[in-house]
């Protein structure tokens, strides 16, 4: 057997790659330079979670401006916004933070692993029978924007964003919008005219004034520029002059792509390894797939970031997330782009078809997913002319500072003037205007 499993797999099964856990400083009860004393830690009421930044305020006027971050649900929610906070606190040193969305595990661990603060509040998608639940909701996200008072809001999209961009807007914030998705969900929309600005990955038409920002991407969700390929396939234990070929599903959508490659992994050429990120429930079996195979792969149930694999790979089969296509982008890594079907208003098949037209991957449909295909993609993965010229495309996507960009614009909202947040080293005192008076 060559299957290689992880030495020490982690029981939560979502390959979402989370923040470094020392990305941010630990929160006191007390609060601390970076999240404020009237920040709590995580306060739950119900399912959900509400996300706030603030910024600590520079001006002789007093205060501190603040930053609301609402919504979440997803990793692909959650991610962005902690990378948008590492650049607020690389520009505007001091920041402070707090979080308000679903309370999902994914978003509970992320968030703990970034130590930052959060407040769960009580959201479901609307509709009659859950009017009560997300009264409570709203009510929750009005006393803590009166608590915190945020100078702008930035929502992340989904319907845990409403309560936070809302409440946030009733006591006098400004509001942004963070839409990733070729195509907008129905909070995004219907938020928009509430909004000053929304910052989008792809170009679109929205009630608020959008800006192409692209994606924010924690720093550490990328290899550093010095790892090479034969050395990231030497970390996972594959061969280093082998075409690798990545297989990653997402949290919601690892079971079918499990499904094809044990269907499949028989009719592959052995000259090609695997990186599979397999979640829990099919591991074993995947496993099984591959050793019978005779195939040098590493099946594991998730990854603590990405980074090494996508190094590592010459070509991903993975879904079509914004969060995923960003960092493929950025890794200038082809793909094979197959929608999660489930995914609100087909959204993922949005992206990919965006992408696809970009050149920097293929469309492939949940459906057509058949054990040729499987050997097709690896045949792609040792062709080296077709790879060089997707990987060109991919780049090509890619929005290396999305995150500061996305800080500079929420700083420029809150009433810094854009000379001070265009500088180097950071903001300075001199001449803030405060949000609340525009």
């Amino acid at each position: 057997m060559r299957v290689r499993p992880d030495p020490d797999p982690d029981p939560d099964p979502d390959p979402d790659p989370d923040p470094d856990p020392g990305f941010f400083p630990r929160t006191s009860p007390g609060g601390s330079s970076f999240c404020g004393s009237s920040v709590l830690t995580c306060a739950k009421t119900g399912i959900g979670i509400g996300i706030g930044i603030g910024i600590g305020r520079r001006s002789s006027g007093g205060g501190l401006v603040r930053v609301l971050f609402a919504g979440g649900g997803t990793g692909g929610h959650v991610c962005p916004a902690v990378a948008v906070a590492g650049a607020l606190e690389r520009i505007a040193p001091g920041s402070q933070v707090l979080f308000l969305g679903t309370g999902r595990a994914v978003e509970e661990r992320i968030l703990g692993r970034a130590r930052l603060p959060h407040v769960a509040l009580a959201c479901s998608p609307f509709g009659w029978r859950t009017v009560f639940a997300n009264a409570r909701g709203f009510a929750r996200a009005y006393y803590e924007a009166r608590r915190f008072l945020p100078e702008v809001v930035l929502g992340l999209g989904g319907y845990a964003s409403a309560a936070g961009v809302i409440a946030g807007r009733a006591v006098g914030a400004r509001v942004a919008l963070f839409e990733p998705n070729a195509l907008a969900g129905k909070a995004t929309s219907a938020l928009a005219r509430l909004a000053h600005e929304a910052y989008v990955h792809w170009d679109q038409p929205l009630a608020a004034k959008t800006v192409v920002t692209g994606t924010p991407l924690d720093e550490n969700a990328l290899a550093s520029s010095d790892l090479t390929k034969e050395e990231a396939r030497a970390r996972l234990d594959l061969p280093v002059d082998r075409p690798c070929v990545l297989v990653v599903g997402g949290s919601q959508g690892a079971r079918a792509l499990n499904r094809w490659v044990m269907e499949s992994i028989h009719d592959v050429s052995t000259d090609v390894s695997f990186v599979h990120v397999a979640g829990n429930e099919d591991l074993d079996r995947v496993r099984h797939a591959y050793a019978t195979a005779e195939m040098n792969a590493r099946v594991v149930p998730f990854l603590d970031g990405m980074a090494t694999a996508y190094r590592a790979a010459s070509i991903a089969v993975c879904r079509a997330g914004a969060a995923t296509l960003a960092e493929v982008a950025a890794e200038g890594l082809p793909a094979v782009l197959v929608p999660y079907p489930k995914a609100a208003l087909d959204h993922q098949r949005a992206n990919a078809r965006a992408y696809e037209l970009a050149g920097g991957g293929k469309l492939l449909d949940e459906t057509s997913l058949t054990p040729n295909v499987l050997a097709q993609v690896s045949a792609m993965a040792g062709d080296e002319p077709l790879l060089a010229a997707m990987r060109q495309a991919a780049r090509a996507q890619a929005r290396p500072d999305a995150a500061g960009d996305v800080a500079r614009r929420l700083l420029t909202l809150g009433g810094y003037s854009q000379t001070e947040v265009l500088a180097d080293t950071g903001v300075r005192t001199a001449g803030r205007v405060p949000a609340h008076a525009h």
